[in-house]
């Protein structure tokens, strides 16, 4: 049984962190290395003890740091246990399509099994199916005829996350038009319209300063549950020149990250983990370490934490 991370909590504030206002200091670093390991010791014991879709964002959390031990085996050991179960099985393999990713006859398996689940119109997971292969950077064959007109119809019907993940595997998949096309479902009136095109646009590389000064402008006026996610894309592809807009949408998160409920909390630290600044980390810290902030935040913080370490340190 692996000790609880609340046993060891303490060693990062033991290690002289000082907090002073929005500052931290030691050595003019803003993560020490008591910290950063409590960081890992919380995803870790996540992976390990907590459910399903915890256990899942925290193996991926631990993938996109490369802390691959335990991640593939326990995974395979999920996919014994709940491998049929709609929803949570396409997590399974996205998971196992990212710890294989070197290995491409594996790699393709997992995708291919997600694409079968989206093919399937009687599938209860489609829509999990169509975001999960977004993020993987899937594409399709965009010259079969029968493929693209599967996707195409997905993009325009049903609710709006549906035409969103099939939007966001079109751009991926470098189909003419296609940001535009994403990009127009972020005027929608709809609650979670303008939130889930947002949030496809944050797992891109870049965007253009067309589709950024849509996000921004959504920002300032949306309500939740959407402006978390126009504001934590729109921070992550603010153009240099765009000071004031960085300050303003920072600001929000950082609200979010500590008054928000559970989801704003946690997409909030996802933001920051791309986004976060040294300043930060005291507000990240204290999520980690309160024992009434759901697993789930703190695996998020955790991420952050980790990941504002790697750029300031």
């Amino acid at each position: 049984m692996n000790k609880s991370p609340r046993l060891i909590s303490a060693a990062w504030i033991i290690s002289g962190i000082i907090l002073i206002g929005n500052n931290m200091t030691i050595g003019q670093q803003s993560v020490s290395e008591p910290l950063r390991q409590h960081a890992v010791s919380v995803l870790r014991h996540a992976l390990t003890e907590q459910p399903k879709w915890i256990k899942l964002h925290a193996a991926e959390a631990l993938l996109a740091l490369d802390y691959r031990e335990n991640v593939r085996q326990t995974f395979l050991d999920e996919l014994e246990r709940h491998g049929k179960q709609p929803q949570y099985r396409i997590g399974i393999w996205r998971v196992l399509a990212r710890t294989d990713r070197h290995i491409k006859i594996a790699h393709d398996n997992w995708v291919q099994q997600i694409v079968a689940a989206f093919e399937d119109e009687h599938s209860p997971d489609r829509i999990h199916a169509a975001e999960s292969l977004g993020k993987l950077e899937y594409k399709v064959n965009t010259e079969d005829a029968t493929t693209m007109g599967r996707w195409q119809n997905f993009s325009e019907q049903g609710k709006h996350a549906s035409q969103a993940f099939a939007r966001w595997v079109l751009l991926n998949s470098g189909v003419e038009g296609a940001e535009s096309f994403l990009a127009d479902l972020l005027d929608s009136d709809q609650e979670m319209g303008a939130g889930v095109a947002a949030y496809a646009f944050r797992f891109r590389g870049s965007i253009s300063r067309t589709t950024w000064n849509k996000l921004a402008q959504r920002a300032t006026t949306a309500i939740e549950p959407d402006r978390v996610y126009l504001a934590s894309t729109a921070l992550k592809h603010a153009p240099d020149d765009q000071i004031q807009a960085k300050q303003r949408l920072h600001a929000i998160l950082i609200e979010l990250a500590q008054t928000g409920n559970k989801v704003q909390r946690y997409q909030a630290c996802e933001a920051l983990a791309e986004s976060g600044r040294p300043e930060d980390v005291h507000v990240l810290a204290s999520l980690l370490n309160d024992d009434q902030v759901h697993p789930d935040v703190q695996v998020a913080a955790a991420l952050a934490i980790c990941r504002i370490g790697r750029r300031n340190n």
